[in-house]
C-alpha cells in the first residue's frame, strides 16, 4: 500500500522569479490579452448584415471579383478586409486556391 508521504511535489518550478524581469513579461502578456479582448464586440443581426454587405462590396471592388467569391475569401480571413488584401496582394493564386475559388 502506498502512503501519502511517498508522493512529493517539487514546488520550485512553480515559483516565478520576479527579480529576473518575469513580472514585466507577464504584464506584457496581460496587456496584449486585454487589447485583444477590447477589439471583440457582439452585434445584433440587424447591425451585422449591413456590415457584412459593406465588406463584401469593398473586397469585391478592390480585388475585381464577384461578391460570391469575395464572401468565400472573407470567411477564410475572418471577415477582415485588411488581412484579405494583404494576403491577396502577396499571392493571389494561393489565396484563391485556399478558399476554393481558384478556377472561377
Amino acid at each position: 500500500m502506498i502512503s501519502d508521504n511517498e508522493y512529493e511535489y517539487d514546488y520550485s518550478s512553480d515559483e516565478t522569479n520576479w527579480e529576473d524581469g518575469d513580472y514585466e513579461e507577464s504584464m506584457e502578456i496581460s496587456s496584449s490579452y486585454q487589447k485583444q479582448r477590447e477589439t471583440i464586440c457582439f452585434m445584433n443581426a440587424c447591425d451585422l448584415f449591413p456590415e457584412m454587405e459593406s465588406r463584401l462590396k469593398d473586397a469585391a471592388e478592390a480585388l475585381n471579383i464577384s461578391e460570391f467569391s469575395a464572401a468565400a475569401l472573407l470567411r477564410d480571413y475572418k471577415w477582415s478586409n485588411q488581412l484579405l488584401l494583404e494576403a491577396y496582394y502577396d499571392d493571389p493564386c494561393k489565396v484563391k486556391e485556399k478558399s476554393g475559388i481558384y478556377y472561377r
